[in-house]
């Protein structure tokens, strides 16, 4: 068998998710997937083993990552927050957050794989919410219900004429609030755009934490001995936590109260159980590579 370097896994973990991307059929994606984080938790373990046994070498240690999660004024600050600590523990970290004037900042403490992989899940599972975030057209429906559908989700009248290609003037401004109270009844108390985006980021969430956890409960009866080794690799990354952050405990979800908007949770929630977990590095920074969680 060939060596198992981190490179040669994330290709062959590149090559299952391409395989994933290209097929039409879910359960042969999810197949593909499925393999992909298998390889992923032996490579966990075989390193780990080999570290172990291998006593003429220096061991492979946690170290403490550090990436940027969201700007603070970004109206879905505690979803992003919620999202990021759900990677780093799905990815066999610990972590802790940081509020800085640029904004703030998560510190992943994990194998440096693992912290790798982390960093990059985010960033793909936070680009792939931000452009769904946005409320568009729905080509099955009439433009009356689109327009109230839009409206209701916090969109501005001119923000609905830009989105359907319409050159925005007063009378088309007018023509969306009475289309509003003829279907509606009501001339306001319209939500805002940001409680239209925070349901959506809290539903997106909620299934990708949904989708890890199944993930984990799964992988646990695919790799026999997985259980022990990576409990003693989770006994190093606590001790690696407590000395990094010797004042500080876990890092939690954060909970906020917000206005119900069904329709926003339940878009939300289908683009989180749709959401590829994998991540993906253009290749004019690095060389292209994908890694599934």
């Amino acid at each position: 068998m060939e060596e198992w370097t981190k490179e040669v896994v994330l290709h062959k973990v590149q090559a299952l998710l391409a395989k994933a991307d290209s097929t039409p059929f879910t359960p042969e994606a999810d197949a593909f997937r499925a393999k992909a984080d298998e390889l992923m938790v032996k490579f966990a373990i075989s390193s780990y083993e080999v570290d172990m046994a291998n006593a003429t070498k220096p061991r492979t240690k946690p170290v403490v990552r550090e990436f940027f999660i969201y700007k603070n004024d970004s109206p879905i600050k505690n979803e992003l927050l919620n999202l990021a600590v759900s990677v780093a523990r799905h990815a066999r970290c610990m972590c802790v957050y940081q509020v800085r004037y640029d904004g703030t900042y998560l510190q992943v403490v994990g194998f440096p794989a693992d912290t790798e992989y982390a960093e990059m899940l985010y960033t793909s599972l936070w680009l792939q919410l931000s452009t769904k975030l946005e409320p568009k057209p729905d080509p099955d429906l009439s433009f009356e219900d689109n327009v109230v559908m839009l409206l209701e989700s916090g969109q501005s009248r001119k923000r609905i004429a830009e989105l359907f290609g319409l050159e925005w003037s007063h009378p088309l401004g007018l023509k969306m609030s009475k289309i509003y109270k003829e279907k509606t009844g009501r001339s306001g108390d319209r939500p805002m755009p940001g409680q239209y985006m925070a349901n959506f980021a809290i539903g997106y969430v909620e299934q990708v934490a949904n989708r890890f956890w199944s993930m984990k409960k799964q992988q646990e009866g695919i790799v026999p001995g997985s259980a022990i080794v990576l409990s003693s690799r989770q006994d190093e990354v606590i001790a690696a936590y407590k000395e990094a952050f010797p004042r500080l405990g876990k890092a939690r979800k954060n909970t906020r109260r917000t206005k119900f908007a069904a329709n926003a949770y339940t878009k939300g929630s289908k683009a989180g159980r749709e959401a590829n977990l994998g991540y993906r590095k253009e290749s004019d920074t690095r060389e292209e590579r994908q890694v599934e969680a």
